[in-house]
């Protein structure tokens, strides 16, 4: 079990509460445990960012590669480099409320007459995208949208949440709300006790597998990657979902703990006592962490396996799939022969990105001691395009 105090200042993200709301025992797993889970699909919204960060601050084109054309697809849909000081872009977020602090980055802040705050989102699929009269009731919405009131010392402020497709051909979502400070508050305010409820946690020397679960949050957000290492039962996993009363159990016991240890204590809170002999009857599903909770100390004590593995066969591999040798794959762009559909439209934004990402190059390209008078052509049309596609900006923001 670790040994862990209970810190004077304690930092936490809008990931965290999310994590810790959705099941205490993956909140454990990063942040007491230290296992972090690798995410591949995570590195690729590392680099849209970057591309993006570079974009707004010094007009650098995103490279052609699968990731970078993302990012020339959201493109359009934010403010010129021309429009943005370098120092709003990627702004390091700190807000304190009772010696919690939250912590956070934001993408693009514009700032006041009409403060907005831009956030970059890449994902799998554009199903997940989310409805944008939910963004008050969002833990990272509400905590940007926060900090922008404080900020920009003003009644409302925009959020614009900006999805790139980063599967699959390149493809962008906007959503946009103006909140206001009633908008936020009670979402703010849960979010708070979210934070307090993990300190607590923190500071009682527990681990991961001590933490209640929630088996609802399994298959979330792709599924959760420390599935094998809590190895739930279908059991434990049934009881999880019909019964959601293990978390505040569990808290509560951990609040009765902390008030019943003296004051004057420096030493680490001992371990959880063993809950009492008298038990409730076993036909009736014990909510998560509460009989869970119990089990899992009993089988510590008896040198047992925490969470055996189940009985269960393994799942009979899937068929591989015969190569195909019958129809040659076609190597070429176009239609099949003898197809009657119509060839799609160039949407207008992939227009501008196309422009965009070519400006330069163009410019670029041309041998100005050879070309002078073509050169000066280029560059002059170059700029008048950029021209309006930022009054096209502006015009769009005014609506």
């Amino acid at each position: 079990m670790r040994d862990k105090s209970v810190q004077e200042d304690y930092w936490v993200s809008a990931t965290a509460v999310d994590m810790f709301e959705a099941c205490p025992r993956k909140w454990g797993f990063r942040y007491l445990d230290g296992i972090k889970a690798q995410n591949k699909f995570a590195d690729k919204g590392v680099q849209i960012h970057k591309h993006l960060e570079d974009w707004l601050k010094g007009s650098v084109i995103p490279p052609t590669d699968p990731v970078g054309k993302v990012a020339q697809a959201m493109i359009p849909h934010l403010p010129p480099p021309q429009a943005v000081d370098p120092k709003n872009v990627e702004i390091e977020l700190l807000m304190k409320f009772s010696g919690i602090t939250f912590v956070g980055k934001v993408d693009l802040w514009m700032p006041p007459p009409t403060p907005v705050i831009y956030d970059h989102k890449s994902t799998r699929d554009l199903v997940w995208v989310k409805d944008p009269e939910e963004l008050h009731n969002d833990i990272q919405a509400s905590l940007y949208a926060a900090w922008g009131l404080t900020k920009s010392k003003t009644s409302a402020v925009t959020l614009q949440w900006t999805y790139g497709r980063a599967e699959k051909a390149a493809k962008v979502k906007v959503i946009r709300r103006t909140l206001t400070g009633d908008d936020i508050k009670p979402r703010v305010l849960k979010t708070i006790d979210t934070a307090r409820e993990s300190l607590l946690v923190h500071g009682a020397g527990l681990s991961a597998m001590d933490l209640p679960y929630d088996a609802s949050a399994c298959e979330a957000y792709g599924g959760c990657p420390h599935r094998e290492r809590c190895n739930l039962s279908v059991q434990e996993r049934m009881s999880s979902i019909m019964s959601q009363a293990g978390k505040s159990a569990f808290l509560e016991r951990l609040r009765a703990s902390k008030a019943a240890a003296p004051a004057a204590s420096a030493a680490p809170p001992p371990p959880p006592a063993e809950p009492p002999p008298a038990a409730p009857p076993k036909a009736t599903p014990q909510a998560a962490g509460g009989g869970a909770l119990a089990r899992i100390r009993n089988r510590k004590a008896n040198g047992q396996a925490v969470n055996p593995p189940e009985a269960a066969t393994a799942p009979p591999p899937e068929p591989e799939t015969p190569a195909e040798t019958s129809v040659p794959a076609r190597r070429g762009g176009g239609r099949p022969a003898g197809s009657t559909n119509k060839p799609k439209e160039t949407p207008l934004s992939e227009v501008w990105v196309q422009f965009a990402c070519a400006r330069i190059r163009a410019v670029e390209k041309v041998d100005p001691n050879i070309l002078p008078a073509f050169a000066a052509h280029v560059s002059s049309v170059a700029d008048e395009m950029m021209l309006a596609y930022a009054e096209r900006f502006a015009a769009e923001e005014s609506e």
